[in-house]
């Protein structure tokens, strides 16, 4: 399909000044990415309260859920390796960003977690690796929850129970998501103290 033009009058993106509802686009300027994944999270508990409050069988909704916690996941993770590589003083690889596979990105942020905070232990990560086994095992590349078979007609989660609690991981992708997030929000905290002690120096 031939790309619009910049001048193109867009129909479905448009802003009637409906006040609360519309959307601000620069509004959070360079931690647009941050909220982008607290958004999926979110979203995904949007779903599973919609689902657990009668609004239709809970079936719908797993995959859904299961998809925007997933990607929930993946983002905030290429966040803690963008801002980790900051404080840790690498140097920034592309590619290290690249790719749905979660056990390869949470390989890479963990590494860095565990150089960041290596007084504290691993024991606040074991759930996490948990959340991301799980997910690697089902959901490789980032499709399963999106489509039912793959480009070659195979069924995709055969290998889930048959019956599972969309409460209860609902709670394992939440507490997964929780940890990271602190681990963000200490990880942007330090790297402010490192940027205000370098211009103190200057």
């Amino acid at each position: 399909m031939k790309k619009e033009p910049k001048n193109h009058s867009f129909f479905a993106f448009n802003d009637l000044g409906q006040g609360i509802s519309s959307v601000h686009l620069d509004w959070f300027d360079d931690k647009t990415s941050r909220f982008i994944a607290d958004g999926f999270k979110e979203a995904a508990d949007a779903v599973v309260e919609r689902a657990t409050n009668g609004f239709g069988h809970p079936d719908r909704f797993f995959w859904p859920a299961a998809f925007l916690y997933r990607h929930a996941l993946e983002l905030i993770l290429k966040e803690i390796i963008r801002e980790g590589s900051l404080l840790l003083r690498r140097k920034s690889r592309p590619e290290d960003l690249h790719g749905h596979i979660l056990a390869n990105l949470w390989t890479k942020a963990r590494t860095m977690l565990v150089q960041i905070w290596s007084e504290s232990g691993e024991d606040y990560l074991v759930h996490i690796d948990k959340v991301i086994s799980d997910l690697n095992f089902v959901d490789l590349r980032g499709d399963a929850f999106r489509y039912r078979t793959d480009l070659h007609g195979n069924e995709h989660l055969n290998d889930l129970p048959r019956v599972l609690s969309i409460e209860l991981m609902s709670g394992h992708f939440s507490e997964a998501y929780d940890r990271l997030d602190g681990v963000r929000d200490g990880i942007s905290e330090y790297l402010q103290n490192m940027y205000q002690a370098t211009y103190e120096s200057m």
